[in-house]
């Protein structure tokens, strides 16, 4: 199943806009940051091609840094990418590697063919070597490598 004719759903973009306005909230900074981040990386490794997603920080797992959600989440939004809570106070390349490696969740899911349970495919973990954000066939990290590493720097 395609989502590709799906370019843009408004309420992300609401979601967005709240998530980065509102002052009082503890996390709006990084809020801001991320969405930052997702806007310059979707321009450097997705042609401006995934839209805007809702990015959210539920506390999960301490082995997991951050999820995709297939699909629609609880609310009815598509493009949901969870950063862990308990990781955003890690280095800022952990956590935009742990940003990028999600988007590429999502485009899969867009522009691919997503496995029912090998989560992780062959496809998937192509995409995120050609990135620089090498993983195994469960996720985990092999170390982050260029072009990924050369982006974070300049």
């Amino acid at each position: 199943m395609s989502l590709e004719h799906i370019k843009e759903e408004q309420v992300n973009k609401a979601v967005m806009e709240h998530e980065v306005n509102i002052k009082e909230w503890s996390l709006n900074s990084t809020a801001n940051e991320m969405y930052g981040f997702f806007n310059l990386l979707n321009e450097e490794y997705f042609q401006n091609k995934l839209g805007t997603p809702v990015i959210s920080f539920k506390f999960r797992r301490h082995n997991e840094l951050g999820h995709y959600v297939r699909g629609r989440n609880e609310i009815g939004c598509l493009d949901n990418i969870n950063l862990n809570r308990i990781h955003l106070a890690g280095t800022k390349q952990d956590t935009l590697e742990t940003l990028l490696h999600e988007m590429v969740h999502a485009w899969e899911f867009r522009f691919g063919k997503p496995g029912k349970r090998n989560y992780h495919t062959i496809a998937c973990r192509q995409k995120m070597s050609e990135l620089g954000i090498p993983c195994d066939r469960k996720g985990i990290s092999l170390g982050a490598k260029d072009p990924f590493v050369s982006f974070i720097k300049s």
